[in-house]
């Protein structure tokens, strides 16, 4: 009887205990989740793990195969030429003889892979052209060339569609037609070209085909393709976009397209634009600072949440979280190593596995390396 009185007289203040104890639960069931939302998210973030390297003279570029069995470096050290590794899919390990497992050009800086993987072509700066290697699809092993003089290559690039093959030497960028099956240029450099007013440092093709962008100076060009033709049409005094106080090099683009990246060698920056995906425009300029001196070179990963940079002067690798809905990069991570010595070139494999760094002076036999490190996106280690 004694207890239900009590129990009665203080209904008004169980109720409020009970009450206040919900809240409590509540809010503290609220950050829990949050916690979990923000240990989710770390996860996510990248790692990189240094797996190996192998030494070869002065590597001066890297390309992967599309169906990553092999990697191809030009080196202009030892015996200049084209080298092919095997690659190991799951560990990333590269297996060759660079004594033997090689294609001798004069004196080459670029190489490129078909589509398909059938084709490497390789720039000859001895003879100014472009050579053009049949690959065998099991062994990696390039041979057959066939040549096709253009002006002055400094760098050159393949559309997706394997349709045609855009080359600049710094002034102008030219269009070849490529053959789908043997891989043969044809065109006509003396008239096949446009002049670009501010210089090319660097080209690149939207992954729909529509427009090629060039970096220059303070300028990013964009121009519009023809899907035939492979003809490059621009209004030199209007398709642009200018960003002062600033010497874009190198130029990446996501792979839904809708926005390019651009380094800057003099502020240490990371610029990225939106693009128009109909007009090809670009605007809404913003930028990260990179925290690395002269960047080299800027790649993403095939799968857009990451991008990743290195420089020829410093002996890191750095790589930016990405939002692969707006576009922007943030967080970063930053990883040193003595074989990173004059790194000039960083790519990802298609399917995002590992990140292949090219490094003039990172070698320990030879003067340079090729470096490679498993790409992790849930933290195993």
């Amino acid at each position: 009887m004694l207890v239900n009185i009590i129990a009665k007289r203080n209904i008004p203040f169980i109720l409020l205990l009970l009450f206040s104890f919900l809240l409590i639960s509540c809010d503290l069931f609220e950050k829990t989740d949050d916690n979990a939302e923000k240990d989710d998210k770390q996860d996510e973030f990248c790692r990189l793990n240094l797996r190996g390297y192998v030494d070869i003279n002065s590597p001066e570029f890297l390309t992967i195969s599309p169906d990553n069995k092999h990697v191809y470096v030009c080196a202009s050290g030892g015996t200049p030429g084209v080298y092919w590794f095997k690659r190991d899919i799951e560990t990333g390990w590269l297996y060759g003889d660079i004594f033997t497992d090689y294609f001798s050009v004069g004196w080459t800086n670029v190489i490129a892979i078909s589509p398909d993987g059938r084709q490497v072509y390789a720039n000859d700066t001895m003879t100014f052209s472009i050579i053009c290697l049949q690959r065998d699809l099991d062994t990696g092993v390039l041979d057959n060339p066939k040549d096709k003089s253009v002006p002055g290559v400094s760098f050159f690039t393949l559309t997706r569609d394997g349709k045609h093959l855009y080359s600049t030497d710094g002034m102008n960028i030219y269009w070849l037609t490529r053959d789908l099956y043997t891989g043969e240029l044809y065109g006509d450099p003396t008239n096949d070209f446009i002049n670009i007013p501010s210089g090319v440092n660097d080209i690149i093709v939207s992954p729909d085909g529509k427009h090629l962008y060039s970096t220059g100076g303070m300028n990013v060009y964009w121009l519009t393709r023809d899907f035939e033709t492979g003809r490059l049409d621009c209004d030199q005094m209007s398709d642009y976009i200018n960003i002062p106080d600033v010497n874009l090099i190198g130029i990446s683009i996501s792979p839904d397209g809708k926005h390019i990246y651009s380094n800057d060698n003099t502020l240490q920056e990371i610029g990225s634009l939106s693009r128009d995906l109909a007009t090809g425009k670009l605007n809404n300029y913003n930028y990260e600072f990179s925290y690395l001196n002269n960047i080299d070179w800027i790649t993403l990963s095939s799968d857009g949440k990451n991008l990743f940079a290195i420089s020829s002067v410093n002996t890191e690798i750095i790589w930016f979280e990405r939002d692969i809905k707006t576009g922007s990069i943030g967080e970063y991570n930053m990883m040193s190593s003595m074989y990173l010595g004059g790194a000039n070139v960083v790519k990802v494999t298609p399917d995002g596995k590992h990140v292949y760094v090219s490094a003039q002076t990172g070698g320990s036999t030879f003067t340079g390396a090729i470096v490679f490190f498993d790409r992790d996106l849930e933290g195993n280690w």
